[in-house]
């Protein structure tokens, strides 16, 4: 089976890899929000989605990797939803120049994991978004801090480990998001709609401690499937992990298109 995957960029300069369904009759437009830091491997969760049924962008956060601007400058979540939206009005693949284009009527689910998983649990927020699903999502940073990469060890990982990959890191925000102030789901639970989210967490998991993940669902009132053992989960474990992906789908395949 031969997948084209085009590359899109956004108004604001965000760059997505995009890749169609593998048949007819799509079955949503699924966007993928990775974890951070994290090399860009599209391809196996694009190329299982498209088998799946869907449409598949994964994005590049503004700042990081190919897109522009400054890394933290704005919210994730703001660079996840311009990718949805420059897809439902029609994007210029680089390479081509072909026009790609997602059907309006398909619902938006956005998957989310790690640091991307507060992308997903805002998303859920807005009207356009019909499903969302937070895979080991951050929902506490500082919680973070009894995880095996606390925030300084995360944000040294970021500048030693990873150089212009993540430029210009926005030092106000960074501040807000120490202290739990920004990009933050504990600080902010009126933007998550907990009828249109699942989070999935494990026990075990070494970065992002369970505990507060779990209560800051069950307090919320939002779907929580919590494994014994997986580990940190993110966005590539929806194609390696069939369990996983079986609890993803079955939340999806309730969706009423808003």
């Amino acid at each position: 089976m031969l997948i084209h995957i085009w590359r899109i960029r956004t108004y604001n300069g965000v760059i997505a890899e995009v890749a169609p369904p593998a048949r007819r009759g799509a079955r949503g437009l699924v966007v993928l929000a990775p974890g951070c830091p994290s090399v860009p491997c599209a391809k196996e969760a694009l190329m299982f989605l498209v088998r799946e049924g869907f449409w598949g962008a994964y994005v590049r956060y503004g700042g990081s990797w190919e897109s522009e601007g400054a890394f933290l400058e704005r919210e994730p979540t703001d660079d996840v939803l311009a990718v949805a939206a420059a897809l439902r009005k029609g994007a210029r693949d680089a390479w081509s120049r072909e026009v790609v284009r997602v059907d309006n009527n398909l619902p938006l689910f956005v998957v989310g994991g790690s640091f991307g998983g507060p992308a997903a649990l805002f998303a859920s927020g807005r009207t356009e978004v019909a499903r969302a699903v937070a895979l080991s999502p951050v929902v506490d940073w500082r919680a973070t801090q009894r995880g095996v990469e606390p925030p300084r060890e995360w944000l040294r990982l970021l500048r030693e480990g990873f150089g212009g990959a993540y430029r210009d890191i926005h030092q106000a925000h960074l501040r807000a998001l120490s202290r739990n102030r920004w990009y933050t789901p504990v600080g902010e639970p009126e933007r998550v709609d907990p009828r249109k989210v699942l989070v999935i967490h494990a026990q075990d998991d070494p970065v992002v401690p369970f505990e507060e993940v779990a209560a800051f669902a069950r307090k919320q009132l939002i779907a929580l499937t919590l494994y014994r053992r997986g580990g940190h989960f993110g966005v590539s474990d929806i194609a390696r992990n069939a369990r996983l992906w079986a609890r993803v789908a079955r939340f999806l395949a309730r969706t009423e298109h808003p």
